[in-house]
């Protein structure tokens, strides 16, 4: 079972509780992330995508099980 993703009703909640959490792993794994402009294109970059990804995956998607 799945749920519907509504974008722009969730945007802002889900937008701000990546970022929090995001941001305390990055710290947690001592990414370079001093100022805002050290978190793009660099690997906490790809940690806050990768983290997003399967925060979504988690929640809206499915495991398809092969017969």
């Amino acid at each position: 079972m799945t749920k519907n993703f509504d974008y722009e009703k969730e945007k802002n909640k889900f937008t701000q509780e990546m970022l929090k959490d995001t941001q305390k792993y990055q710290k947690q794994y001592k990414f370079n992330i001093e100022n805002s402009n050290n978190a793009h294109n660099n690997e906490a970059d790809a940690f806050r995508h990768a983290y997003m990804q399967s925060i979504l995956t988690l929640r809206y998607g499915t495991l398809k099980q092969k017969v």
